[in-house]
């Protein structure tokens, strides 16, 4: 995962108090990531309640802005209607820097901005100033923001719950992809939306052209066996026109989304609303440990004071912290309670009965602060 730079947060734009406000309402806001002010639009739903809602990350494409993909969407009644906050980032000069790979900088540009730590303040500026519901952090985009959403599956998977990208691949540094979906790849939820007739300038085109479910849609196939350990999808029909290609159900679900006849463009379809479908899919995950913002906010203080190693090992661990530890929790990655021992003399960490994977740590200090941290298992 991407290391964060100091979050200065320089200026956001109100017209209104949410303390008492009920009414929608679309913003801008301005912050600092990595030393470079990045701007965002984003909407707030027309709703009571002003806390704990989710948020919805929107990506727009190459040569476009946080606004384009606002409107050629229209995520912002689909938040109304359904009570979250909807954000559209803007690229720097309108390209993401969505390569995955382990360098500064991107395949073509070293000085490049990091995306993925944009990504991550953003998060964290809408903790600060909205108290979001941490744990339902959600990306779709189109495009080359669709690409970013891959690249959030592999660098920042502790902080998304699901992804939905639209007309887009994965982009990246070959041996670094397949060292990560062949050691300990995090599986995450996705939805992938994608016309037949695409066959983008850049290349971006459909995957599943022969129409068989023969496991060679990449990266679909490769996410549905990280998931489920299957690359073979079940095809039904949402309309007509519109199929879905199930490789997993609940709860890491997979799903290529075809339709018919669609080129490089966000879906417009009759009878299907790819902002709705992709809410009603995104909506029904969140990360398996229960963070909030309060802590969250917290733990960005405590990381430096904060470190544990070897990481990944082999199921021993030790932890290094100034503040005294009072408990720990381990979950695995679908939130079920992991088996542990802990020796506070010498801060060693044993997770018992362990397999090849990634869990989540919880660590409770006795000063009220919390960290969590992603731990890999590989023997």
């Amino acid at each position: 995962m991407t290391t964060k730079n100091t979050y200065q947060l320089l200026s956001v734009f109100f017209t209104f108090f949410l303390t008492f406000n009920s009414n929608a309402y679309t913003g801008n806001g301005v912050l600092t990531s990595g030393g470079i002010t990045r701007t965002f639009t984003y909407h707030y739903p027309g709703t009571v309640s002003n806390s704990n809602l989710p948020l919805m990350i929107v990506y727009h494409g190459d040569n476009n802005t946080g606004n384009d993909i606002r409107i050629s969407s229209g995520f912002d009644a689909i938040s109304d209607a359904n009570n979250f906050i909807v954000v559209y980032p803007d690229a720097i000069n309108t390209f993401w820097n969505s390569y995955v790979d382990d360098s500064p900088g991107s395949l073509d540009d070293p000085n490049a901005p990091d995306d993925v730590l944009f990504t991550s303040d953003l998060i964290d500026y809408f903790c600060l100033n909205f108290n979001i519901n941490r744990n339902k952090v959600y990306a779709s985009g189109h495009s080359a923001g669709g690409f970013m959403c891959y690249n959030l599956s592999i660098k920042l998977n502790s902080q998304i719950a699901a992804i939905a990208p639209v007309s887009a691949n994965i982009y990246g540094d070959q041996t670094i992809l397949d060292t990560y979906f062949l050691t300990v790849p995090v599986p995450i939820p996705l939805y992938h939306i994608h016309g037949d007739a695409d066959i983008d300038a850049t290349g971006v085109q459909y995957m599943d052209v022969n129409n068989i479910p023969d496991g060679d849609e990449y990266p679909i196939a490769t996410y549905g066996y990280i998931n489920c350990g299957n690359d073979i999808y079940t095809q039904s029909t949402i309309v007509t026109g519109v199929y879905k290609k199930t490789y997993c159900s609940a709860p890491f679900e997979v799903d290529l989304i075809q339709i018919a006849g669609m080129g490089h463009v966000w879906p417009n379809v009759s009878g299907y609303n790819a902002s709705q479908a992709i809410w009603d899919f995104c909506s029904s995950y969140a990360l398996p440990i229960n963070l909030d913002c309060i802590n969250e906010n917290k733990e960005i203080s405590l990381n430096s004071s904060f470190s544990i190693s070897p990481n990944p090992s082999n199921g021993t661990y030790f932890l290094i912290a100034e503040s005294e530890i009072e408990s720990l929790k381990i979950n695995n990655l679908i939130g079920q309670n992991i088996n542990y021992e802990y020796n506070s003399n010498n801060n060693q960490l044993t997770i018992l009965n362990h397999s090849n994977t990634i869990y989540f740590l919880t660590i409770y200090f006795k000063n009220g602060e919390k960290v969590s941290q992603k731990i890999i298992m590989n023997e």
